[in-house]
């Protein structure tokens, strides 16, 4: 009765291991904020493609969960 969040985030995608697990924590934190209006479903966060140059922020992922409110 709870929502459940599962993170894929590729080496190849992603090659240095700091910049994955800084993806995943923010991932996890903006989850945890938003967990109460999330409802009972599970979540899996999937990087499909290369976030480029710049490195992802709190606001993109946050944004993300928000669009997926249970209504």
């Amino acid at each position: 009765g709870y929502p459940r969040l599962a993170l894929i985030v590729p080496k190849r995608l992603v090659k240095r291991a700091g910049d994955r697990n800084r993806i995943r924590r923010l991932a996890r934190e903006a989850f945890r904020q938003r967990q109460a209006e999330l409802g009972r479903y599970d979540f899996v966060l999937r990087l499909n493609r290369s976030p480029d140059r710049r490195p992802v922020t709190f606001t993109e992922i946050d944004a993300m969960f928000a669009s997926c409110r249970d209504e």
